[in-house]
């Protein structure tokens, strides 16, 4: 866990802000299971993310594929990484940046202000993260009920970069963790990072 990031590197190597006061970390996670999935890892890991906040009343939805929004606006970011050795996965890696008590730009809010309080423990947010990780891990041999709850939470506001709501809709998540997006003529399937 650190209280800030220089040099953070987000998806396709996009800078990560990443200021004092929010959440930043790297955390990596044995495996043990011959059947686990690293297709929809990303997605076991949102929506398990979903549900912590859900279970604080807090409304969030998944911006596919790794990103956490409140009201139109990021709250998490992460990039979730599998370690193989061969054909055997060894272990995930995640990167996660939560805004917390710290500035945002204009597309982001802090935890706080979803709260209206600055009176909030950064040690209790990060035990759930790294407990959202585990569930996320323990959840992963179940497919059909991860893309089920991933396209429950799944908000159809914000399209992928490069497409533009004029021209395109999201559809849902695909039973491969896939975003299906389409226009009047169109059917096309996005593949993750």
């Amino acid at each position: 866990v650190a209280k800030e990031q220089f040099l953070g590197i987000g998806q396709n190597s996009r800078p990560w802000f990443s200021p004092k006061g929010g959440i930043w970390l790297s955390a990596a996670y044995p495996i043990f299971s011959s059947t686990f999935s690293s297709e929809i890892f990303s997605l076991s890991f949102a929506i398990k993310l979903c549900e912590m906040f859900n279970m604080e009343s807090i409304k969030v939805d998944l911006k596919w594929p790794n990103d956490i929004f409140f009201d139109s606006k990021k709250l998490i970011g992460f990039l979730p990484r599998v370690i193989t050795r061969g054909k055997k996965i060894i272990y995930v890696r995640i990167g996660l940046g939560m805004n917390f008590l710290n500035k945002t730009p204009s597309e982001g809010i802090a935890l706080s202000e979803i709260l209206n309080t600055k009176n909030i423990c950064q040690y209790y947010w990060t035990a759930k993260i790294l407990k959202a990780i585990h569930e996320s891990v323990e959840c992963n041999d179940r497919k059909e009920y991860i893309i089920y709850k991933a396209n429950t939470h799944l908000t159809k506001k914000h399209l992928p970069r490069g497409y533009n709501s004029n021209d395109w809709a999201i559809k849902d998540i695909d039973s491969n963790g896939k975003l299906r997006i389409y226009n009047e003529t169109q059917e096309k399937i996005i593949t993750r990072f």
